[in-house]
C-alpha cells in the first residue's frame, strides 16, 4: 500500500491551541495521511505540552501513526514516551541515537542518499524519508525520479520520497516508483 506522511510546517508553532487543533483536523480530514510528524524547526521555541498531547490524540482519533521530531533526539524520545507517540523521527545528524530508542517505538530517519538509507536500516531504523526529490526552496539540488527508481526493492520498501511534492500529478509519479510512500509539508496544506 502506498502511504502518505504529513510533516508539520513551522507555521504551526505560531498558532494557539485552538488554531493548532483546527489546522490538524482540517489536514487529517482533507488528506487522510497514514502517518504524521510533529516537527519542531531548529530555531523555533518548543511546543507547549498541550500541543504534544493534542497532536497524539488527534492522530489516534484519525488512525494516523504519530511521530515526533524535536530539536534533539533525546527530547523527541522523552516527549514521545510521555505523550503516547508511536515513534520518533531522527534528523540526518542523529542516526547514532537510533540504538537508544526502545524497540516498542517506531524509528523514522531523514536520509539524503541511498547509502544513508542503507546505513539507517542496518542500525534498526524502520522507515526513511529520502530528499529532496523535486526542487525545494532552500534545499540542495533534487535527487530526481531516476535516482529513486534505481533503488533496490529492499530500500524502496522503507523509503518515503520527500521534497517539492505539492501536486497530485507529482504523487502519481512517485507512486510509479514503487516505494513505500511520499512525505510532504506543503502538499497537505492545500485544500
Amino acid at each position: 500500500m502506498f502511504e502518505s506522511y504529513f510533516i508539520t510546517p513551522e507555521v504551526l508553532q505560531t498558532l494557539n491551541a485552538k488554531e493548532f487543533e483546527a489546522c490538524l483536523t482540517r489536514v487529517f480530514k482533507t488528506h487522510a495521511p497514514n502517518r504524521a510528524c510533529l516537527r519542531q524547526a531548529d530555531t523555533s521555541p518548543p511546543f507547549s505540552p498541550a500541543f504534544y498531547s493534542a497532536f497524539a490524540r488527534l492522530c489516534h482519533a484519525f488512525k494516523i501513526t504519530a511521530y515526533l521530531n524535536l530539536q534533539t533526539p533525546q527530547q523527541s524520545l522523552d516527549c514521545a514516551l510521555e505523550h503516547g507517540f508511536a515513534g520518533v523521527h531522527l534528523k540526518g545528524n542523529a542516526l547514532d541515537f537510533a540504538s537508544k530508542i526502545p524497540q516498542d517505538l517506531q524509528k523514522f530517519y531523514s536520509a539524503h542518499n541511498a547509502l544513508e538509507v542503507q546505513k539507517a536500516l542496518d542500525l534498526g531504523i524502520h522507515l526513511c524519508t529520502l530528499s529532496p526529490l523535486f526542487k525545494t526552496p532552500n534545499k540542495p539540488p533534487p535527487l530526481g525520479l531516476d535516482y529513486l527508481q534505481a533503488l533496490s526493492p529492499e530500500l524502496k520498501a522503507h523509503v518515503f520520497a520527500l521534497g517539492g511534492i505539492t501536486t497530485h500529478e507529482q504523487i502519481e509519479l512517485v507512486k510509479n516508483l514503487h516505494i513505500k510512500g511520499f512525505a510532504s509539508i506543503r502538499y497537505f496544506l492545500n485544500d
